[in-house]
């Protein structure tokens, strides 16, 4: 997805996104991707929001990791 993507369906879902309380990160789901030349995951982690706290809105990303670089790649935004 392209940035303008993003704001559009942020501003769709109609709440204001927040950093998370430190260590909330750990309850991400992370699955190891197969195949991948650098060690890869596929991760989908529930945002938050000022009205909500945790939402039912989630991120789904592609961590990539070669030994020295992390790239991390936004795949998805969508309501759980």
């Amino acid at each position: 997805m392209k940035a303008h993507e993003w704001r559009t369906r942020i501003a769709e879902y109609g709440k204001t996104l927040k950093l998370p309380p430190l260590g909330d990160f750990e309850s991400s789901d992370v699955i190891p991707v197969q195949g991948q030349e650098a060690s890869a995951w596929s991760v989908w982690y529930r945002l938050w929001t000022v009205e909500q706290g945790k939402s039912d809105l989630g991120v789904q990303l592609t961590v990539y990791y070669d030994g020295h670089t992390v790239e991390i790649e936004a795949d998805d935004l969508r309501v759980a």
